[in-house]
């Protein structure tokens, strides 16, 4: 019955995540969960977003001196981290990027994957910032 209990629990988890689609930290995902679930945990939400992310359901977005972020979207893409509010925004780039192509295709390093985060203001932030001068 667990491993029956833990899938019904994965579902809800990726669904939640999905219909967030704001790149949420795993508490927003928690605090979504639960209001439907009051009984789910912290730590069944953080295992459960782990094995999404291992199994290339989700992405994790590690971010440097903030909590982790999921991705619902899992083709490759790069993010924007707006440094005001903290929300993190999908940015398309191509590889034909000279200094990319360049680390990319090294001889002496195999890179298994990579992960590109801007930081600066959102629109909204950079707009209301400058309201503020």
């Amino acid at each position: 019955m667990k491993n029956k209990r833990e899938t019904i629990q994965k579902t809800i988890i990726l669904e939640k995540t999905r219909r967030l689609a704001n790149h949420p930290t795993a508490e927003e995902i928690y605090r979504a969960v639960r209001a439907d679930f009051p009984r789910v945990s912290m730590g069944t939400v953080y295992r459960n977003l782990n094995r999404l992310a291992g199994e290339g359901k989700i992405k994790k977005i590690e971010i440097p001196n903030a909590a982790d972020r999921f991705d619902h979207q899992t083709h490759f893409h790069h993010h924007l981290k707006c440094e005001e509010c903290g929300g993190v925004y999908d940015v398309e780039m191509k590889t034909g990027d000279s200094v990319l192509e360049s680390v990319i295709n090294r001889d002496d390093f195999v890179i298994k994957s990579y992960q590109i985060i801007f930081y600066g203001a959102c629109q909204k932030c950079h707009k209301k910032h400058k309201e503020d001068i």
